[in-house]
C-alpha cells in the first residue's frame, strides 16, 4: 500500500508539473533580416525589386542572364518580388524545386514564404532570372 501511495504522489506531481509548463506563453520570434548595400560598381535592377518581411533589399542589375539580391536572415520570412515594368505575372517558378515553395501573385507582385536562409532562383514571365542569396544571420 505504501508503494502505491508513493507511486500515486509521484504521478500526480509529474502531471501537475508538466501541465503547468504547457500553460506557459510561447513567443514566436520574427525573422531577423540584414540588408547589404548595393555594391557601388553595379546599378540597381530595372527588372525587380525585393522585400523580405518589411525590409527592402537592394537588387543588383548584374547581367543579361540574371539579377541578384544578397542579404542575411534567421527565421521564417515572407518574400515579395515585384516585377518592375510588368502589369501582371502570368508565369513564375521558384527553384530549387525540392523546397516545394508555392507563391501567390497579385498584379506584378509574387509573394512566398521561406522557413529560413536559402539560395533561390526566381523566374517571372520572360524576364531574366532573379537569384536570391539569403545567408544565415551571423551569431555572436
Amino acid at each position: 500500500m505504501q508503494k502505491m501511495k508513493i507511486w500515486f504522489i509521484a504521478m500526480f506531481s509529474f502531471v501537475f508539473i508538466f501541465s503547468s509548463l504547457a500553460a506557459l506563453p510561447v513567443s514566436v520570434q520574427a525573422a531577423t533580416i540584414s540588408s547589404y548595400a548595393l555594391p557601388s560598381i553595379y546599378s540597381a535592377s530595372t527588372a525587380y525589386s525585393l522585400k523580405v518581411d518589411a525590409t527592402t533589399i537592394p537588387v543588383v542589375g548584374y547581367n543579361g542572364d540574371y539579377d541578384y539580391a544578397h542579404f542575411s536572415m534567421s527565421g521564417a520570412a515572407t518574400i515579395e518580388v515585384t516585377a518592375l515594368g510588368q502589369t501582371s505575372i502570368s508565369s513564375f517558378s521558384i527553384s530549387p524545386k525540392k523546397l516545394n515553395l508555392t507563391g501567390t501573385t497579385s498584379g506584378n507582385k509574387l509573394t512566398f514564404t521561406v522557413s529560413g536562409d536559402e539560395y533561390l532562383i526566381v523566374k517571372i514571365n520572360d524576364l531574366r532570372a532573379l537569384v536570391i542569396a539569403a545567408d544565415p544571420a551571423e551569431t555572436v
